[in-house]
């Protein structure tokens, strides 16, 4: 009843094989996340906008009708369209970076 003391320590160093398999490499937890974020900047960039410009006639003394009813509308479509360009090139340029990765990660 002997006992071979290096195969229980070498059992005992390793007494698990694992293997890892990647079916969708992402190179960190966050990645995934991307959509969620993105739809969530969307909304709530429209939200504060909403809230923060006065789309109020009455502060438009000068202006015709067709003035006070489009020029804020024109604002805020603006905004919107700044804003929703910002996200769409963050998104782009963060998914050919993520492409990137996942190519680098997938070939090791």
């Amino acid at each position: 009843m002997k006992q071979d003391p290096q195969a229980k320590g070498a059992f005992l160093a390793h007494p698990v094989d694992v293997q890892t398999f990647h079916l969708f490499p992402l190179p960190n937890y966050g990645s995934g996340m991307n959509p969620f974020y993105t739809v969530l900047a969307i909304w709530v960039g429209c939200l504060l906008l909403v809230s923060v410009l006065s789309t109020d006639p009455s502060s438009f003394s000068e202006a015709n009708e067709r003035e006070r009813y489009a020029g804020p509308r024109v604002l805020i479509i603006h905004y919107f369209t700044k804003k929703h360009r910002i996200i769409w090139l963050n998104t782009s340029f963060s998914a050919s970076s993520l492409e990137q990765e996942r190519r680098r990660v997938s070939q090791k």
